[in-house]
């Protein structure tokens, strides 16, 4: 799974975008990642999809964003992309771009158009 492998990485601070078209039918991320997140030096994970052990991720001191939660695991196919443009919720997201976010929602931009906010 290519979200493990990224999270495997040191890291300085970014947030990792998994994009999941928006699907309910399984958690593409869990405490085990979200660990991995924290020990490697992330700022947070979104996921455009459903993550499990929600409890323990929020105890976490990284933020962790979701659609939802779902307990069944995802399965492994190989077909991940790393490092290109995506759509989430109808927004294109571009490698590079920045993600702030609170508990009402998440912008995205470029670097420049955000740093002061």
């Amino acid at each position: 799974m290519l979200a493990r492998a990224t999270l495997e990485e040191p890291d300085g601070g970014r947030v990792l975008l998994v994009a999941g078209s928006g699907s309910t039918r399984c958690a593409l991320l869990g405490g085990g990642l979200g660990l991995l997140a924290v020990e490697n030096g992330r700022a947070g994970v979104v996921v455009d999809g459903c993550i499990r052990d929600h409890r323990e991720l929020r105890e976490f001191p990284i933020s962790v964003n979701a659609l939802g939660t779902c307990p069944r695991k995802s399965q492994k196919a190989d077909l991940d992309e790393r490092d290109v443009p995506v759509e989430v919720a109808g927004v294109e997201v571009f490698p590079g771009d920045w993600l702030v976010a609170d508990p009402d929602g998440i912008l995205v931009g470029q670097p420049e158009l955000l740093a002061d906010r």
